[in-house]
């Protein structure tokens, strides 16, 4: 008997457990709150990513006209223009000194046109060894003889085409010369350069300059 009433009641406590533990609710999972930002400071907000163009290099090559042409004068002299062209030196990339024209003269020149100085003197000795001798060399010209009409000159400039130089009547005398010149010094500066010579200094258009 006792061993009996013993089993029943284990199987009553098995029982009272088993009820117990069904009846238990499921554990409660804490839910995570936001952290509340303190009053007055404003919360951080991520922005969108910006695609952000590259700058261009700095390396790319700016491609500037700094070559200048200008007319210089006139001088007195064609001595004086020379000082002048001397001054500026390897500044100058090309330069000219011309013979300006008064016209109230009945004079006519026949003229030949160089390049430069050098050229002249070259092309003179290219007229002398075709036969011509009455010449001089003044600046990066050649004059070939002074005439009182215009006939006159005509007839030699045509014996020049025959001999195969081309050249030109000019009527009037000499009254000055002036540098023609192509530089890539700016007009300023060139102003500055040559300040103390009391000159003239103009723009010219460097197609003109041959």
């Amino acid at each position: 008997m006792l061993v009996r009433a013993l089993i029943l009641v284990l199987v009553v406590l098995n029982f009272g457990v088993a009820l117990w533990w069904r009846n238990q609710s499921a554990p409660k999972v804490p839910v995570p709150v936001a952290a509340s930002s303190p009053v007055g400071v404003p919360q951080l907000e991520l922005l969108p990513m910006i695609q952000v163009e590259k700058p261009k290099s700095l390396d790319t090559p700016i491609h500037k006209d700094s070559t200048y042409c200008y007319n210089v004068g006139p001088f007195t002299s064609e001595a004086d223009a020379r000082t002048v062209l001397a001054t500026l030196g390897k500044d100058v990339d090309k330069g000219m000194i011309r013979a300006l024209q008064s016209g109230d003269s009945n004079n006519y020149r026949v003229v030949m046109s160089a390049s430069d100085h050098a050229s002249a003197q070259a092309l003179a000795k290219r007229i002398v060894r075709a036969g011509f001798r009455d010449y001089y060399v003044l600046g990066n010209e050649v004059i070939l003889g002074q005439y009182r009409n215009r006939e006159g000159a005509k007839r030699m400039r045509a014996d020049l085409a025959d001999a195969g130089f081309q050249a030109n009547v000019l009527s009037g005398d000499v009254s000055g010369w002036e540098i023609h010149l192509r530089s890539a010094i700016e007009f300023a500066a060139l102003q500055v350069r040559l300040n103390g010579y009391h000159i003239g200094i103009g723009s010219l258009d460097c197609a003109t300059l041959r």
